[in-house]
């Protein structure tokens, strides 16, 4: 990737590293938006209104424009603080990455960004993790009562 980044310059550069965090940032919302859903749907007694759920696609791709805009608003500040550095020696540029992130000067600005990034990743993560703890248990709950009905269907079988 830093080959591509060597060739389309300071605004390739901002361009690159601008969508692999955007990008990243929808994996993971949209991802956990998902099991949400699907949480919600296999509930017996859905937390949520009925309404709520989203049954199609015209329900669904709201949601998917609002992450985008949401991770898109949480990197933005990329586009400002990230440059490139193919011009300078080797002894200067990292590592052979040619897109630096320069730290802004005020303190206010230099944590706004990744506390904002980190509490995102902690809010989507612990949905996913809720909704998948969630759905397991109710499956769990699931299975039990489908042994249930076997173990009393078998004991109530008169025999021939």
């Amino acid at each position: 990737m830093s080959g591509v980044r060597n060739v389309l310059g300071d605004m390739g550069c901002k361009a690159i590293v601008f969508l692999e965090r955007v990008a990243r940032g929808l994996s993971i919302s949209s991802s956990s938006f998902l099991a949400v859903v699907q949480a919600t749907t296999i509930s017996p007694r859905a937390p949520v209104p009925a309404g709520f759920k989203p049954a199609s696609a015209s329900h669904i791709l709201p949601f998917c424009l609002f992450f985008w805009v949401l991770n898109s608003l949480v990197s933005v500040n990329l586009l400002y603080y990230v440059s490139n550095t193919s011009g300078l020696n080797r002894s200067q540029a990292s590592h052979g990455n040619s897109c630096s992130h320069v730290l802004p000067r005020s303190q206010i600005r230099k944590w706004t960004f990744p506390i904002l990034m980190a509490l995102r990743d902690f809010l989507f993560l612990s949905l996913m993790g809720w909704a998948s703890a969630y759905t397991a248990l109710l499956l769990h709950k699931h299975h039990r009562h489908v042994l249930y009905l076997q173990k009393s269907t078998i004991l109530h079988q008169t025999p021939p």
